[in-house]
């Protein structure tokens, strides 16, 4: 192979949303567009389906913080085939019109949804009078000198291939929602872009005299901006002049000029949630085109992508005055995160969170809650079966559990804001809304929009499918071993009831076995021979079920009445995992549906 340079192009996946949503900011800025207008204003010809319109209408700013209650993309339109032109915006916007329906309130809880940064480019396209890549080149790329980046992929000559979990090259396949994730850039140009938000707009700019060349760490992809200050005198991080210690004048960009691209209180809007529940009183969360995190007490502000088996992740974390982006070639969490925890390390110092705990928590509060916020229909069952937390108080401290068994602790910081242990701004909100008790929040993995419940509503399903799992794999077991028995002593009976519980389990397992080997996006997003196996094997699941209750009506006269209820209870199990899953319409699983 040809070894990476800084010049190789990689595909950053939704890192691409961070340059959208600065579009749009810049619109914003240029009075050609208000975070609070309607969608009905801004796109009259849009079909938007929402109950709340009246009262909740869709804002701009709910598609920038995906609180607009769209779902998120089919997987059938995640890719489309090799060689396909990417589409006009109208045609991506206009081509389904159950992406346009708000599930909930708009402006009250978080769910990822990609359909919304495509319709961010057709509002820049519509607004700016141009394709939405030329204005992003044009008032973002060109000015930062990004010139081996591209919003259509068309510098794929030098693009760097990912690789499957096996090794296996792959080919580079166009999205329909290219605004939301299909930009092609360098790590020069990512150093470059990291600089600019990093500093928040205030320097960057090619030929302005503070362009990348003439900033620390130009032409890689981390930064350390007090390493080289702008004087010049090179100090290292950490040994800062005493004059210098305490004046973030830096921090604001004061020392490079005046910000360009927008006011630096735009950037500040940007990173913080304005439009969940309880939003406010700088909560982190996912803001307009950024998400927050916390390293080490510090707080940073980024976007991470994952496409086609590529992964990247950009943070600029300001106070602390570091930056960092990478990209590797394999969908590998696990190295990702030990690269994001080595440039960690290696650029952040410890900081500890400092602020008293409010150990008066309400009472009410505690309890279980169902998460009501999801991404994907076809993943609707987990979050309903394995998401729901409780809130309990122990020791003056709130400690969020859930049913894995891990809890994290909530520092009250007074009005209902709660911070994790490491941060030190709220990052949950616990309060009334909508007449309940809910958890809103935005922040990493304990994120969520939560309402309190029972413990029957949110534990009752979760029980009853394992206890229905172990009752019915237990019972087909002994009854197939009953029925080989009877066999083997030539018996005239009607084996049947006993069988078809046995053939039923090895449709579920060929089915989870199948399954667990689709690790691609492609694989589950078309009709191929995999997934339609699974299909298969979970129609034949239910077909076994409705094979075997028939051959129940000639009854089971070989055994015992009393040893007959087992049996009778392994069908009342099969019955309900049946039901249930067909309840939330994968019943049979053709994943290339969703």
């Amino acid at each position: 192979g040809i070894a990476a340079t800084p010049g190789t192009v990689y595909r950053i996946g939704s890192v691409t949303k961070t340059f959208v949503a600065l579009g749009i900011m810049h619109l914003v800025h240029e009075g050609k567009l208000d975070l609070d207008d309607p969608l009905s204003v801004i796109v009259p010809e849009l079909p938007v389906r929402n109950r709340w319109e009246e009262s909740h209408p869709v804002l701009l700013r709910h598609l920038l913080e995906h609180t607009a209650g769209f779902r998120d993309l089919y997987l059938r339109d995640f890719m489309i085939p090799e060689g396909t032109p990417l589409p006009a915006m109208e045609d991506a916007v206009m081509r389904q019109p159950r992406y346009w329906v708000s599930r909930w309130w708009p402006g009250t809880r978080s769910a990822y949804a990609n359909p919304g940064y495509t319709l961010l480019g057709y509002i820049i396209e519509k607004y700016s009078g141009m394709p939405y890549n030329e204005y992003l080149e044009e008032i973002l790329l060109h000015p930062l000198g990004m010139e081996n980046s591209d919003f259509l992929g068309r510098n794929s000559d030098s693009l760097a291939l990912s690789y499957d979990s096996s090794g296996n090259p792959q080919a580079p396949l166009p999205i329909m929602d290219h605004p939301a994730g299909y930009l092609h850039t360098t790590p020069e140009d990512m150093a470059r872009f990291i600089h600019f938000m990093l500093l928040r707009g205030a320097a960057g700019r090619v030929g302005d005299g503070t362009g990348v060349a003439n900033q620390p760490g130009a032409g890689s992809g981390a930064t350390d901006q007090p390493v080289d200050s702008p004087d010049g005198t090179g100090q290292e991080r950490g040994t800062v002049p005493d004059e210098r210690e305490g004046d973030p004048s830096w921090q604001s960009g004061s020392e490079y000029g005046r910000p360009w691209f927008m006011p630096e209180e735009m950037f500040r809007l940007m990173e913080r949630p304005s439009s969940i529940a309880g939003a406010g009183n700088e909560m982190l969360g996912y803001g307009m085109g950024l998400h927050s995190m916390v390293v080490n007490g510090n707080v940073g502000a980024g976007h991470d992508g994952g496409i086609d088996e590529y992964l990247s992740s950009f943070v600029s974390f300001h106070v602390a005055g570091s930056a960092y982006y990478f990209t590797i070639t394999s969908m590998n969490p696990q190295g990702a995160s030990a690269i994001a925890g080595y440039l960690q390390e290696i650029l952040l110092d410890e900081i500890t969170p400092v602020s008293d705990n409010i150990a008066d928590q309400p009472a009410e509060i505690e309890g279980w809650y169902r998460i009501r916020s999801y991404r994907l229909a076809l993943a609707r069952i987990l979050h309903d079966l394995f998401d729901p937390v409780k809130l309990q108080v122990v020791n003056d401290t709130l400690r969020m559990g859930g049913f894995s068994g891990q809890t994290t602790n909530l520092i009250s910081l007074g009005g209902g804001y709660y911070r994790t242990e490491d941060s030190p701004l709220p990052t949950h909100w616990i309060g009334l809304h909508g007449g309940r008790p809910v958890i809103s929040s935005s922040f990493g993995q304990s994120g969520g929009y939560y309402e309190q419940t029972n413990a029957f509503r949110a534990l009752g399903k979760t029980w009853a499918l394992l206890i229905s799992f172990n009752l019915f794999f237990l019972t087909a077991l002994i009854y197939f071993v009953n029925y080989l028995v009877v066999r083997f002593r030539k018996r005239d009976i009607n084996s049947a009831p006993m069988v078809w519980p046995a053939l039923g389990v090895l449709c579920l397992v060929l089915m989870v076995f199948v399954f667990s080997g689709m690790t691609s996006i492609y694989l589950l997003a078309s009709p191929n021979t995999r997934s339609v196996a699974v299909a298969i094997f979970s129609a034949l699941f239910a077909i076994c079920l409705v094979m075997g209750l028939l051959s129940l009506r000639r009854g089971v006269t070989h055994v015992k009445t009393w040893k007959r209820v087992p049996l009778y209870a392994g069908y009342v199990a099969w019955i309900y995992i049946v039901v249930l899953l067909a309840s939330y319409g994968h019943m049979p699983l053709t994943t290339w549906i969703w």
